[in-house]
């Protein structure tokens, strides 16, 4: 991460956490990592700054061919980073609903000490994102 118009964006990251609390220094925390840009800079940013364990959770809801591939996509990107990732494939039936549906289970899933490792677990999310631009 370089320096740019806005300072070290590591120092931002840190800053943000620091002033939201939305992650506690040295516990451990879990990425939900949809492969997209905001989750995918997410990773890498916890990765960097983030001074306790850092595991990776992503979903495949089962409904898009492509989902599979993304997924791999991720567990690639958090092999090179060194974090343990986890994929969940959630099956949800397509219908009414199906975006609430969705979340639901992707919270379940981000809950479930069996599919992230961890004792307890704890998810970091879109706090970081408003909060450091």
């Amino acid at each position: 991460m370089t320096p740019g118009p806005g300072g070290d964006l590591r120092e931002r990251v840190r800053a943000c956490v620091a002033r939201t609390g939305c992650i506690t220094p040295g516990e451990p925390v879990v990425a939900m990592v949809s492969g997209g840009a905001d989750s995918t800079f997410l990773m890498h940013a916890l990765a960097a700054v983030h001074d306790g364990a850092v595991s990776v959770l992503t979903c495949d809801h089962g409904l898009r061919p492509e989902a599979a591939g993304e997924c791999a996509r991720v567990e690639a990107a958090a092999d090179a980073l060194g974090l343990a990732c986890t994929t969940v494939r959630l099956g949800l039936a397509p219908g009414p609903g199906v975006q609430e549906r969705a979340r639901e289970a992707r919270g379940a899933a981000a809950r479930s000490p069996q599919n992230v490792g961890l004792d307890r677990a704890g998810a970091a999310g879109e706090t970081v994102f408003r909060d450091i631009a």
